[in-house]
């Protein structure tokens, strides 16, 4: 059994590893410490896949050691949950890649070049 949850540990390891908003410490218990380094900060993540994808990981924000880093850890599990979790973090990525990518095509939409001798008047603004 310990062979296996160590497999399994491993494996799990690897697929976090690849995904660029996190920094996985490597372990040799059943879970993992795990820093947000872009995208959210630990509570909005934790938040996100709670009240999505009804997954709890635990938020370090403010445990003593942690304070103001962005900190998770989550457990190794099955292989079935653990890709569960996997998914979801994945999918959260491509998510956001569309949010930009339409945010941008519709700032392209509807944005205009300006005459390069323009000056923004800030006070004329205002009186208007």
């Amino acid at each position: 059994a310990c062979e296996k949850i160590s497999r399994e540990r491993d494996r799990f390891y690897q697929r976090l590893q690849k995904i660029p908003y996190l920094r996985v410490i490597k372990s040799q218990a059943n879970y993992f410490l795990i820093e947000i380094v872009d995208k959210y900060k630990a509570t909005e993540l934790t938040q996100k896949l709670l009240w999505e994808d009804e997954i709890f990981i635990k938020d370090l924000t403010g445990k003593i050691g942690f304070e103001g880093k962005e900190y998770i850890r989550i457990a190794v599990r099955d292989y079935n949950d653990n890709e569960f979790l996997i998914e979801k973090y994945v999918k959260n990525r491509e998510n956001m890649n569309m949010k930009k990518e339409s945010f941008f095509s519709t700032v392209k939409k509807y944005s205009f070049a300006l005459p390069p001798n323009y000056k923004f008047n800030r006070e004329e603004l205002h009186e208007k």
